[in-house]
């Protein structure tokens, strides 16, 4: 019976995190595409989704649904697929940060300003690597002078600061609402 138990306690973890990496991908497809110099970039709500996986999930599933779910959606584009590898540590970053910080220690993520904190810090977090892989790329791949391609990291900054706003608006009362429904319906993927 413990054994039984046991195996189902998996598969339910499993089916949680499968669904929450289908539902980072397709949230990647809410976008407004935004070129500013040789790159582009885009206004969207799946960072939000990559945080929920965080805060729903825990480090690792919250890892693994944010980073696969969006490196699967950069495969279905031409812009970013050369770029997918660098999305699954990336994302997979933000979602590891913010369910480390939302469940560190005896946490149980359910306070507010801890899951504010493990938002902003997932979500900043890639912003910041994303912004040195974006210079990187500007300079290596496209010769752009280093004028040049601060210019193009304003801009993108300022598009990738705009969504991590979202994110942070989505995630937290969508966690919060989300973990209360399971709880009650005990449901919750981490508790069973």
């Amino acid at each position: 019976m413990t054994q039984n138990k046991t195996r189902r306690v998996s598969i339910y973890y499993l089916a949680s995190v499968a669904l929450m990496t289908a539902l980072v991908f397709v949230s990647n497809y809410i976008q407004i595409p935004v070129t500013i110099g040789t790159g582009v970039t885009r206004f969207h709500i799946a960072n939000g989704f990559c945080l929920l996986s965080g805060f729903l999930l825990g480090p690792l599933g919250g890892a693994f649904a944010a980073g696969v779910g969006s490196m699967f959606y950069d495969f279905t584009n031409p812009l970013f697929i050369a770029t997918s590898p660098l999305t699954l540590l990336f994302k997979g970053l933000m979602g590891l940060v913010c369910g480390l910080i939302a469940y560190g220690g005896q946490a149980d993520a359910k306070r507010t300003g801890r899951n504010i904190a493990a938002a902003l810090s997932g979500n900043l977090l890639y912003v910041i690597i994303y912004l040195i892989q974006t210079y990187i790329e500007q300079r290596l791949i496209y010769s752009q002078t280093h004028a040049a391609a601060l210019l193009v990291v304003g801009g993108t900054s300022i598009v990738s600061l705009v969504n991590c706003a979202i994110a942070v608006v989505i995630s937290v009362p969508l966690a919060f609402a989300l973990r209360t429904a399971l709880d009650r319906n005990n449901l919750n993927p981490r508790k069973r």
